[in-house]
């Protein structure tokens, strides 16, 4: 648990954060008095979806839960004229203040006013940025992903609203208000859009033409957000309208137009230096909404139902290029002659090696044959061969592979009202994303095959029980399982290509047998075949009801967030420090000395020897699915002082339990527990129940989570408003478990 005070004032308009927003004032007439119990009605204007309220004993009136969207509003008071205000632009969670001036005269005579462009949120202290959707068309967005927008709001840092990252699962890696990269969550039409197994990433990057708005969430937001101590990027995807609107978009490019790596330039082979890297990308797709109608039986007038559906299909192919340093031709016979001149370019100076036994220089530099390890001798042979004439520094390799990424992106939006008390709304996202990584080592030898599936779902009910009471139902999940990293197995891949044969400590538990070791040798490129393949399937379900009480001048808010989240591992050990690996397939490192008690002094003459420093290699990979369950409940009023100032105030309670192995595998060392086969204290011990288990839990659960808040917002003209906000804030560090 890490809470996170913040303090605030500001003079500033506030653009705020959610799936539906605010629309309230008061109405009044020409002197100033109050018009009690006059009718109002706001209309959306793209699909003409009517809503309608009265104002109280006080003239007040608040509609708190709007779809986002322009409206207008309208309001008939008998003895005075009809008022039409048009153009309100609300966007998720904005609560904009409409304050009503009505003109004595007959009701057939209409007062008409169009709304300011420039609105000021006058009603909460929340903090935060609206990036809407005549800004997302006119930006010119490199690569087309939405989420580097979040870069528009003065305090988000770290990123690059030019980054070309099309095809990613990436978060954006952001910072706001000095929070860390892992401490700000994702969501997409109020779905958690951030992946189980990393804070740092997100189930796919969306579509753009598919993005109504998205809000970046700061600072002083209201007790029903939390959860996330370093802000919030929500999204809404577009809905459909009374009208049948499309677009068709093609992006592409390619190599031609690009000039050449200074790399390539300076390699002697004909097909790199005369040209850039084979480059292609094109990224294209439609998208089209309107009504759903049934001519003659159903939605005649297109103000019930509406679909949004949009596809992008973004294809691209590259040739990456890398260089390194490889043990020359000779070397890889035992013959080192070429280090006993002291211009060599592996090491710039003389590098004898001598004979462990005796002491004594290797004649010529040169190990005999006949002590040469023919499995030293097989792990030079893993690295690729040197490029004759290319010579860039140390490096004296110089290679291409072949990349390709394809990403599909789906986007499916429904709206339904059911009739004038309830709407109903689905949203769902696919982003599947396959692609392959050709040097996942520096030559290749190991290559990746990835397929990401990403899937976001949410379902909503929003029902107005009354004028005064408004219940706001949620039921909501994302997968991005089953995801998979697998290995090429090319010829260049297996390590029975080079001979290598050396046994396993741990045979049969290998998820790729024939699968090349990771070979660190000094004065040598390290070739780091990595921890794949895996696999994983993470999960988070969540159910949310929200409700909404209007009493006066109040506006109380109440409701529980249920989630449960989960992540079934098949990829653990992708990390590892030193005399560690995370090759299952093992790891040799090979030094100059300290390691080996028979050393060369020259690590490539210990390689040939077969004298390794270390070695490190574990057994079957654990399959782990662990799960972790939230809890929160919030309750908030917003209160209207007076005309010109509002009071935020409410308290938000966040229970998350620590995440669970399902079958109680988490283990611990403990310094009591009675190792069972030195019959003495120091021992590994299980969660679960059985032999070595604990029937414990090495972490605690949190009941603690108490975050107040406070918040004042005061207008001072129309332009300006003042705001003030305190509140402690839980961070989450990703959707496993509070952290």
């Amino acid at each position: 648990m890490r809470p996170v005070l913040s303090l605030l004032l500001v003079c500033a308009a506030m653009w705020a954060q959610f799936d539906s927003g605010q629309i309230a004032g008061f109405v009044r007439d020409s002197t100033g008095a109050i018009v009690p119990g006059a009718p109002v009605a706001v209309t959306n204007e793209a699909t003409n979806v009517t809503s309608r309220s009265t104002a109280n004993d006080e003239g007040y009136y608040v509609f708190p839960s709007l779809p986002v969207g322009t409206y207008r509003v309208n309001v008939e008071a008998t003895g005075f004229k009809k008022y039409a205000l048009t153009g309100i632009v609300l966007n998720a969670a904005a609560k904009v203040g409409v304050d009503i001036e009505l003109v004595v005269g007959a009701l057939s005579e209409t007062v008409e006013v169009k709304a300011s462009a420039a609105q000021v949120n006058t009603e909460s202290a929340q903090v935060g940025r609206t990036v809407e959707q005549k800004q997302i068309q006119d930006l010119t967005l490199n690569g087309r992903n939405p989420v580097y927008l979040a870069l528009l709001k003065p305090g988000v840092r770290g990123g690059n609203i030019n980054t070309f990252d099309p095809d990613s699962v990436s978060n954006g890696g952001f910072s706001i208000n000095g929070g860390r990269s892992d401490e700000y969550f994702v969501y997409v039409d109020g779905a958690v859009a951030t992946r189980t197994r990393s804070s740092g990433s997100m189930l796919g990057s969306l579509n753009v033409d598919a993005v109504q708005e998205v809000q970046i969430l700061t600072a002083n937001y209201n007790a029903e957000f939390g959860r996330s101590s370093g802000g919030q990027i929500r999204f809404v995807t577009k809905s459909g309208t009374k009208d049948f609107h499309g677009d068709l978009v093609e992006n592409f490019r390619n190599s031609a137009l690009d000039a050449n790596q200074w790399q390539r330039n300076r390699s002697p082979d004909p097909a790199l230096n005369r040209a850039a890297a084979p480059f292609r990308f094109n990224q294209f797709g439609y998208d089209i909404g309107g009504p759903l109608v049934i001519p003659g039986k159903f939605n005649q007038k297109k103000d019930k139902l509406f679909f949004f559906w949009a596809q992008e299909f973004i294809k691209r192919r590259s040739n990456p290029t890398n260089t390194g340093i490889v043990p020359s031709l000779a070397m890889r016979r035992g013959d080192l002659s070429e280090l006993l001149t002291a211009s060599n370019p592996f090491f710039g100076r003389v590098r004898a090696i001598n004979d462990p036994d005796t002491r004594a220089p290797f004649p010529g530099n040169i190990i005999p044959a006949t002590r040469v390890s023919p499995n030293g001798m097989a792990l030079l042979r893993v690295f690729p061969e040197p490029i004759p004439g290319f010579q860039q520094g140390g490096s004296n390799w110089i290679g291409v592979g072949t990349a390709a990424s394809d990403m599909r992106k789906d986007t499916l939006k429904v709206d339904y009202l059911i009739n004038d008390k309830h709407r109903v709304a689905f949203s769902g996202t696919f982003n599947p994303w396959d692609f392959n990584v050709p040097f996942s080592d520096t030559f290749g030898r190991m290559q990746e095959l990835w397929q990401r599936p990403n899937r976001i779902a949410s379902l909503s009910l929003n029902s107005t029980l009354s004028p005064t009471l408004i219940n706001e139902l949620n039921v909501s999940a994302n997968s991005d399982g089953k995801g998979v990293i697998d290995w090429n197995n090319c010829a260049t891949c297996r390590r029975s290509a080079y001979g290598l044969n050396y046994p396993y400590l741990f045979p049969g538990t290998k998820a790729a047998p024939d699968k090349v070791p990771s070979i660190r040798i000094g004065g040598l490129t390290t070739l780091d075949a990595g921890p794949y393949p895996g696999a994983w399937a993470g999960y988070v379900y969540a159910l949310s009801n929200n409700v909404t009480k209007i009493m006066s001048k109040h506006t109380l808010k109440f409701g529980v967030f249920v989630e449960r989240s989960g992540q079934n591992d098949y990829i653990q050990g992708t990390t590892a420090g030193p005399g560690t690996t995370n090759n299952q397939n093992g790891d040799f490192s090979f030094a100059d000395s300290g390691g080996h008690p028979l050393t060369t002094g020259l690590a490539l003459g210990n390689a040939l020897l077969g004298y390794f420093d270390s070695y490190s290699e574990f057994g079957t990979k654990a399959y782990t699915p662990y799960a972790a369950t939230s809890v929160d409940f919030f309750a908030q009023d917003s209160w209207k002082l007076t005309r010109k100032m509002t009071l935020d105030y409410g308290l938000r309670w966040d229970y998350g339990t620590a995440q669970r192995e399902t079958y109680g595998r988490f283990a611990n060392f403990s310094s009591t527990a009675i190792n069972p086969v030195l019959n003495r204290p120091g021992a590994f011990v299980f969660e679960g129940g059985g032999p070595g288990g604990c029937n414990c839990s090495f972490a605690q659960n949190y009941k603690f989570g108490f975050g107040p808040r406070l918040g004042l917002a005061y207008n001072l003209n129309p332009k300006t408003v003042l705001r003030a906000g305190f509140g402690v804030v839980y961070g989450q560090t990703n959707p496993l478990g509070l952290g």
